[in-house]
């Protein structure tokens, strides 16, 4: 069903298999490790049973995307603004928004989360993201798995076509 939303678990998932491929199944004993007492797991609500620990670990691991309060939540649907944040700090380049206060080019600027407003910024300098031809960025907006399947497709071909040329010309350039 394109037209229906996509879970945070979902999006996270289709990211990791983009930035490295599917994860291996894990092994029985890494499987017994992570249940043995005292063993945390990655964020509260998830299970050492979990059949997706370990794509869940390696988002927590590798910062891809961060829990709300401690929580993952992998059911609740994505918006936006999260599936933005993400792709930046897959890329690593949050780092490189101008420091507050600042507005981005978006007509809706005002309703970007703080949270979110330098990931949207760099997403929209390296051309990653560009909104509507109106000129919004719906940050709110729950993601559909047709717009997270442009999303990440377009995600892939900066990765396989401007990564280099981003960091060059826009990145060193500045």
């Amino acid at each position: 069903v394109p037209s229906a939303t996509i879970s945070r678990l979902d999006f996270g998932k289709a990211m990791v298999v983009a930035i490295n491929g599917p994860l291996p199944e894990p092994t029985s004993t890494a499987i017994i490790k992570r249940r043995r007492p005292g063993v945390e797991t990655p964020f509260l609500d998830v299970m050492v049973t979990d059949p997706d620990y370990h794509y869940i670990e390696y988002i927590k691991e590798n910062d891809i995307m961060a829990g709300k309060n401690g929580y993952f939540k992998g059911s609740e649907p994505l918006t936006r603004a999260e599936a933005i944040t993400i792709m930046i700090k897959a890329l690593g380049l949050q780092y490189l928004a101008p420091a507050p206060p600042y507005d981005t080019i978006f007509t809706d600027n005002k309703a970007i989360p703080e949270w979110s407003k330098d990931y949207i910024y760099m997403a929209n300098e390296i051309g990653l993201v560009t909104g509507t031809p109106e000129g919004y960025i719906n940050p709110n907006k729950w993601v559909t798995k047709d717009e997270a399947a442009g999303m990440i497709n377009d995600f892939i071909n900066h990765l396989k076509d401007y990564i280099t040329y981003d960091y060059r010309e826009k990145i060193l350039n500045r």
